[in-house]
């Protein structure tokens, strides 16, 4: 089984192992990679997201269970220059100090790199599908982040126990 990321959250504390909410999930256990999208991992202290993405960086470091086998790919797009673009600018400047960077129109390529996973950045790839060309547009593009071993006589294949 696979875990994709779209956002910050649900798959961080499904695979982690303190309990969250008074539960404990353990969900590393039973999944076998883990994918994020365009996911913030990283706020500068007193951005709009520090709290929350701080909360699940604590609980839940980095790539934490590398060691017992779950693999992280996190995978950022690269369409938008704040630079250039005051609105990813300003987007940027929630998860970055500066927004003068690049990234997929809502998050800076620096801040959806998760430490310690392997990393991928997909040049012209925006955040969602309003912003153009996004992380799951067409074929070539997930072929792109998509497991190789989930690929079936060239077409991509996932599901329960995938």
């Amino acid at each position: 089984m696979s875990g994709i990321r779209p956002g910050v959250g649900l798959p961080g504390i499904y695979r982690g192992e303190p309990p969250y909410g008074g539960r404990r999930y353990s969900g590393h256990r039973r999944v076998s990679r883990l994918i994020t999208l365009g996911t913030p991992h990283a706020s500068p202290p007193g951005g709009r997201f520090a709290g929350p993405i701080s909360r699940v960086n604590d609980l839940f470091p980095g790539a934490l269970h590398e060691g017992s086998g779950l693999r992280y790919l996190s995978v950022a797009g690269a369409a938008a220059d704040g630079a250039s673009s005051k609105k990813a600018r300003r987007r940027y400047e929630g998860f970055v100090e500066d927004g003068r960077t690049m990234g997929d129109g809502v998050v800076p390529v620096e801040a959806a790199l998760l430490p310690g996973s392997k990393t991928l950045v997909l040049e012209g790839v925006h955040h969602n599908r309003r912003l153009g060309r996004w992380y799951g547009s067409d074929a070539e593009t997930v072929a792109g982040w998509w497991p190789e071993e989930l690929l079936a006589r060239g077409f991509l294949v996932g599901g329960a126990g995938a």
